[in-house]
């Protein structure tokens, strides 16, 4: 039988340090998923968070914005939607 794999093992450093602090402030994360197993790419959904959470999470390495609502990673485009 094969196992299961989770998203989050399969992400890069750099999401899973912000999965770690969506979680620590109490962020529900209402979907992840993997969109490019291959690749390593995930998709993940938020509830909505504030301005100030945004620019946290913007300074992790490879983290970028170039659309409002959307967070991706440089390294294997995966993307986090809040």
């Amino acid at each position: 039988m094969k196992e299961k794999i989770s998203a989050e093992k399969i992400a890069c450093t750099a999401i899973v340090k912000a999965i770690e602090m969506l979680r620590k402030e109490n962020v529900q994360i209402t979907s992840m998923d993997i969109r490019d197993y291959h690749f390593h790419e995930l998709e993940i959904h938020t509830e909505k968070i504030d301005q100030s959470l945004i620019e946290n999470l913007l300074s992790i390495e490879n983290l970028q914005q170039n659309e409002d609502g959307v967070i991706f990673c440089s390294c294997h485009w995966s993307t986090i939607r809040f």
